[in-house]
């Protein structure tokens, strides 16, 4: 029986030429993945040093000529500073008109048949109500003695021979109580009970105060929506003539291919930062003004026993201010740099 021998150093035939294609296919798909991989790294990094670039441009163009952009910066920031001192102005006010000696009560005018154990009895009644902060007794001789020293008549007129004031009941709601609605509501239950003659109401001052708020807050969104649309004409006028100054580098740009995402990018930042500047100048304005006001507030306050201060902008109130700021400076700038790039293209 012959055997055949396999000559030494000859190479063998593969016996499945279908796995050899497979290997081959797997190895041109790995190499399209990694490619792709490469690409997709190599379009991020372009992109961000795209972005990087326009800022740097934004930069030079915003501070080429510095006193223009101070200008800008600070009729910008007295622009918000209008609106956001109102805003101060309201918070601090409602926060005040709570710390003030008088506070909204409801006067319980008593029959003048009650006696002395009785008021007592009524008082307790109404000191153990949840809704009630705190009651105040006057008896007739109290009140007479004030009256006395309000008045402006004889006090030999006031000899009368019997006192006809009846006692008084000062009622003090508590916080959450001192509303509108729920200070009428126990105006009307206290002047249903039988012992009680009149219930008043003292909150006419409150009405007065809260209408002059409401007042504040409408003159206040009228004047916010004013100077935001001035804002977005500021800015917009600012890009416009910083786009006449750099048009041969817009238009140099545009005829080497340069697309119009990439000419207005540094216009668009440097609406942003406009936007930045301005929103910080204005907060700066609200703290030297609250800074320079607080002490006469102090010195008015302590007259009505109120030790308190004025407060200015909370962290998120300043978010507020700076995001609203950079908002505007970008929709100003997007707006006038896209009008100015599409008249660069025809």
């Amino acid at each position: 029986m012959k055997r055949h021998h396999r000559r030494r150093g000859a190479t063998p035939i593969s016996s499945n030429p279908k796995q050899k294609t497979d290997e081959t296919d797997q190895n041109t798909r790995q190499k399209s993945v990694n490619q792709k991989g490469v690409q997709r790294h190599n379009s991020l990094a372009l992109y961000f040093q795209q972005h990087h670039q326009a800022i740097k441009y934004a930069l030079q163009r915003v501070f080429h000529s510095k006193s223009a952009s101070i200008m800008t910066i600070l009729v910008i920031g007295i622009a918000l500073s209008l609106p956001l001192g109102l805003h101060v102005l309201i918070k601090n006010t409602l926060m005040l008109s709570k710390g003030v000696e008088d506070r909204p009560s409801i006067t319980l005018f008593l029959m003048e048949t009650k006696t002395n154990t009785w008021v007592k009895r009524l008082e307790n009644r109404l000191v153990k109500r949840e809704d009630i902060d705190s009651v105040k007794v006057i008896d007739p001789e109290q009140a007479l003695a004030e009256f006395q020293d309000y008045s402006d008549l004889n006090p030999d007129f006031l000899k009368l021979p019997h006192n006809p004031l009846p006692y008084v009941i000062e009622v003090y709601p508590k916080l959450d109580q001192q509303d509108f609605s729920n200070m009428e509501k126990l105006q009307a239950e206290f002047q249903g009970w039988p012992e009680v003659h009149l219930a008043q109401l003292d909150m006419l001052w409150l009405q007065r105060l809260y209408a002059i708020v409401s007042i504040l807050k409408s003159s206040s969104n009228l004047i916010s929506a004013l100077l935001a649309m001035g804002v977005l004409l500021i800015i917009g006028n600012t890009i416009r003539l910083m786009s006449q100054a750099y048009s041969e580098e817009i238009r140099i740009s545009k005829l080497v291919g340069a697309t119009n995402a990439y000419v207005s990018r540094p216009f668009i930042y440097s609406g942003l930062m406009y936007g930045f500047l301005g929103g910080i100048c204005a907060i700066v304005i609200i703290g030297f003004a609250v800074i320079l006001i607080n002490p006469s507030v102090q010195r008015l306050l302590s007259l009505y026993n109120n030790e308190r201060s004025l407060i200015g902008l909370n962290m998120s109130e300043i978010s507020i201010v700076l995001a609203i700021g950079m908002s505007l400076g970008l929709f100003g700038a997007w707006v006038t740099a896209r009008n100015i790039i599409t008249k660069f293209s025809l």
